[in-house]
């Protein structure tokens, strides 16, 4: 009796699959839609032959630059870099004339409209959940008017003068004020009164009742990204927090 090679419509269910390369956001997306157990077969290269980490759990932190890792990144253009190579490449263009374009299209990377803070590159999505949260890609991403920094510092002001309406009055020292600050793994945006530091805090509250309600519906617009646009700034995991601060500068002596 002769054994017959698998038919090629009827492939051997222990053959693994290829791995995916494509880094274009847009070709490899449609490819994870399609079929969410690729995300194990994910195989990107960086244009440094570097092979880039996906899942939080692969990255390795570089001590010689800071928190970056060489995670996989997606510019607005769609192509997908290291972290690391990118970090690099922005600080030559810093250094030489400001001026920073794709390296795969040339297409110059330009700034938010109204912050006019320049356009980052986003840590590409780890689940099919992620991928529905992550900007829209049509003929050209659609660019949010404010950077990412600059929506959360809005928020951030909006959600503690909130908190001066909904929460019962407090017995505060002078230079004190209650403010909510908004967390993610690598950063915190919180209220200031000195533009150029951050007001210390002084001790963390609990949150409850209608505050608690109106943060809650802020994370998850942020991190939905219902507008789908582009925001340079990661918002997944965001953690809210309420916060007793001290104005900076203010002397303790009088507190």
């Amino acid at each position: 009796m002769t054994s017959r090679s698998p038919s090629p419509k009827s492939p051997c269910p222990n053959c693994s699959k290829a791995k995916v390369s494509s880094v274009y956001w847009p070709e490899l997306k449609q490819i994870l839609e399609n079929d969410p157990g690729r995300f194990r077969d994910l195989d990107l290269e960086c244009l440094c032959y570097e092979r880039m980490s996906i899942f939080d759990d692969e990255h390795v932190r570089d001590p010689a630059m800071g928190h970056y890792t060489h995670g996989a990144h997606v510019l607005p253009c769609g192509h997908i870099f290291g972290e690391k190579c990118l970090v690099r490449m922005w600080e030559y263009a810093n250094e030489a004339d400001g001026y920073f374009a794709c390296p795969a299209c040339r297409q110059a990377l330009g700034y938010h409209p109204h912050c006019y803070h320049d356009l980052n590159s986003l840590p590409i999505p780890q689940s099919l959940r992620e991928i529905g949260q992550f900007p829209y890609f049509r003929d050209n991403v659609l660019v949010s008017n404010k950077c990412g920094d600059c929506v959360m510092m809005d928020e951030v002001r909006n959600l503690s003068s909130m908190a001066q309406i909904h929460l019962p009055p407090m017995d505060l020292k002078n230079g004190e004020y209650l403010g909510v600050s908004i967390n993610s793994p690598d950063t915190m945006w919180a209220p200031s009164t000195d533009p150029y530091k951050a007001d210390p805090i002084i001790r963390t509250m609990p949150m409850s009742g209608a505050l608690k309600e109106l943060c809650e519906v802020s994370r998850k617009s942020l991190s939905g990204n219902r507008e789908g646009v582009w925001r340079s700034v990661d918002f997944r995991e965001l953690v809210y927090c309420l916060h007793v601060f001290r104005v900076s500068g203010f002397p303790r002596e009088y507190t």
